[in-house]
């Protein structure tokens, strides 16, 4: 079992009062005697004893329960004043083990619905835990305990020691990163110059330090560093740099490069000249092989800010979180005693895991000491481990079925991550696939400066450009060659208020790099990257790229304006209106030398288009206006799949970029259109499969072979 110390009581009392002891959560007894099935669709809500009507959330809240406070502010992050003015109930509902990687935690959720027009949402989730006691009947249903756990003891950094000794002594995967290489800053780290050891450590940055293992930070900065490298400050830290002065996440991974055994450590905030970008771009740069190269990665998982430290000890739930107390009726005997269970909010991913910038330390690391919100656990290429024996601090489940099949699997998925990306010998296939699962993970993730994207995703692509050599062709602003057409076949999965970044231009519109947040690919897996429709229009060709960067060197770094493709396919000219998904076609051209046979050139009036479409832009959607664009085919009708076809939605527009000295025709991206089987269902539910598959089928007929450049 896992080294924890759990507590009969918690640090604070839960709150409860009558208006919340309303909530009264029941469910049938063999729920949490048995482990659901992986199958999500199997997975099924358990009714509490019944919704709790609107109108006593309100009341509560205005009388002082903490609860119902809590749950109207987590309500209103998803409906407005006037939708709460109405009729509504609030449902709580449990479920196990459906957002965790722990397959037994408890968490309650709340379903929201308007009476009037019955919409409704899953909102919000709390954790679960109870406290021991033998008059408690829900001891016997949730084995979660308030614990508390010392993740910076003498014992806990011996124990990491002894976890990074046998990954370097004997793990042949891992070894393989050693290298004498060194970043060109780093933070040397001593005994204090007083003599005396409970005085902070001596901090100063080092230039072109000795060859010598170092550690790497990976952390979430939440704004602006109060301490950092510029052009003014760096001779100032080559001198020392005051310990005390510093934020609390770059004091404890400080001290945790010290007590296990290393003096060196690289942290972007110091070690990079924040602004210069001549030395920044030289830096991102060489970011992979920093990560790559480090004796470890210190991941400050659990902070969401550069002023959060990660070394306080661990407990459940946290100490700064609020805590409720919930009845639980007895399963047996609803009329008996009930028993009672503690609640709380709880992030379902450490706050690091939703940064750009950390997917590719994470993933360039070959060995990553992660200091999350539950456990400390170690990753490398070829385990993990946590605790005194692989589990989870928290975890407390006497006389029940192991966890640590189970909490070893959650990290299977990590570890396989982690050797797909440092495998050498991948298929062109596989590395295919990893990028487009890569892109897709990167872009669910948060970024503060939209500026930085295409560099917190430069390190990735650039060790893609190492496993491919060349068999991954010209990396085009976010896309490779070799991927064409399929590379342009990104779409947004829900339209984003836009992150502003100080420039203009991002990058082309036929990148996701111009959008940048919740990307997903058309005919992908999104979890495995795998193709799902490869039936890729033999006539689409890409005759041209031209990728213009700020700095030559930087093959991966930020664009200049004017980045294009030129390309061969069928395009069709309609009227949409992106917030319907309606399309129209426009009257058809005249036959032409190089149409399609059966070409249809009446000029009569034709019926909508049943293709399904994406916008790429929230202003696109808006008064739900029309516009005259073109679809461009990059994939056929696929009879085996009955999908397609699909492709750009383009509109025709004048270039002015002045490096050309002349106005030109070209096209940019405005979203992208699919017909499939699935938008027959959902979308047009009248339309007989006979005349969606006609449609498929004559797409192209009423199509015309151009050549046109895309910015």
């Amino acid at each position: 079992m896992a080294s924890s110390s759990s507590f009969s009581s918690l640090s604070s009392s839960p709150h409860t009062c009558s208006h919340c002891q309303q909530v009264q959560v029941a469910f049938s007894e063999d729920v949490f005697l048995r482990y659901l099935p992986t199958n999500w669709g199997d997975r099924q809500p358990l009714p509490f004893n019944g919704p709790v009507d609107g109108s006593k959330v309100v009341a509560g809240a205005l009388a002082g329960c903490e609860f119902f406070e809590w749950t109207l502010h987590e309500i209103r992050k998803f409906y407005t004043e006037q939708e709460l003015s109405t009729d509504w109930t609030l449902t709580p509902y449990v479920y196990v083990g459906m957002l965790t990687r722990y397959p037994d935690i408890p968490f309650l959720g709340f379903w929201w619905m308007n009476k009037s027009t019955q919409m409704n949402l899953s909102t919000f989730a709390l954790q679960t835990v109870v406290e021991d006691s033998s008059d408690n009947i829900a001891a016997s249903y949730v084995w979660q305990r308030p614990s508390m756990k010392s993740v910076s003891s003498p014992d806990a950094f011996e124990r990491i020691k002894t976890w990074l000794n046998t990954c370097h002594e004997s793990h042949e995967q891992c070894s393989r990163y050693k290298s004498p290489f060194m970043p060109s800053n780093v933070i040397s780290i001593t005994n204090p110059n007083t003599g005396n050891k409970s005085d902070p450590p001596a901090v100063r940055l080092i230039h072109n330090p000795p060859s010598a293992p170092y550690a790497a930070l990976s952390y979430c900065w939440g704004g602006d560093q109060p301490v950092k490298a510029t052009k003014a400050t760096v001779d100032d830290l080559t001198q020392g740099i005051d310990y005390r002065q510093l934020p609390k996440a770059i004091q404890d991974a400080i001290t945790t490069t010290q007590a296990i055994g290393l003096q060196y450590l690289w942290v972007d905030a110091l070690c990079i000249v924040q602004d210069d970008p001549v030395l920044m771009a030289s830096e991102i740069a060489q970011m992979c092989q920093i990560y790559q190269t480090a004796h470890v990665t210190i991941s400050a998982a659990r902070s969401s800010a550069c002023t959060q430290g990660f070394l306080d000890d661990i407990t459940i739930p946290d100490k700064n979180s609020p805590a409720f107390r919930l009845t639980l009726l007895n399963p047996n005997d609803p009329s008996a005693a009930p028993g009672f269970i503690i609640c709380f909010p709880k992030q379902l991913q450490d706050p690091v895991e939703y940064r750009a910038w950390t997917l590719q330390e994470r993933l360039m690391s070959p060995r990553v000491l992660k200091f999350s919100q539950d456990e400390t656990v170690m990753m490398c290429l070829e385990s993990a481990v946590s605790g005194d024996d692989g589990l989870p601090y928290y975890m407390y489940r006497p006389g029940k079925r192991e966890m640590s099949d189970y909490w070893h699997a959650s990290h299977d998925q990590d570890i396989k991550l982690m050797n797909h990306f440092h495998e050498r010998l991948l298929s062109q296939e596989h590395t295919d696939a990893l990028w487009v699962q890569l892109v897709t993970e990167f872009c669910g993730r948060l970024i503060t400066n939209r500026d930085d994207q295409i560099l917190a995703i430069s390190g990735i692509a650039s060790h893609f450009g190492r496993l491919w050599r060349t068999g991954g062709g010209k990396y085009m602003a976010g896309l490779w060659e070799e991927q064409f057409p399929g590379a342009l076949m990104w779409y947004t999965d829900g339209l984003h208020e836009e992150i502003k970044g100080s420039r203009d231009y991002l990058g082309p519109t036929w990148s996701w790099i111009s959008v940048g947040q919740g990307i997903s690919y058309y005919g992908v897996d999104r979890w495995t990257g795998a193709s799902t429709h490869r039936t890729c229009d033999p006539d689409f060709q890409l005759l041209d790229a031209n990728i213009e960067l700020e700095n030559e060197a930087s093959q991966f770094g930020a664009l200049m304006e004017g980045c294009s493709i030129t390309v061969r396919g069928w395009m069709r000219k309609v009227e949409w209106v992106p917030a319907t998904s309606f399309m129209t076609p426009c009257p058809p051209p005249p036959p032409m030398t190089g149409s399609r046979a059966d070409r249809d050139s009446t000029g009569e009036e034709e019926e909508e288009m049943l293709a399904e479409t994406w916008p790429d832009r929230l202003e696109y959607v808006a008064n739900r206006q029309r516009f005259v664009v073109w679809c461009l085919q990059v994939a056929n009708f696929d009879p085996d799949t009955q999908d397609g076809p699909y492709g750009l939605i383009l509109m025709e527009t004048t270039s002015h970029t002045v490096t050309r000295g002349h106005d030109k025709v070209v096209f940019k991206r405005m979203g992208l259109f699919a017909y499939s089987r699935r938008s027959l269902k959902g979308r047009y539910p009248d339309t007989s499969i006979e005349d969606y598959e006609e449609q498929q089928r004559t797409w192209i007929g009423k199509a015309e072979l151009r050549d046109i450049t895309i910015e």
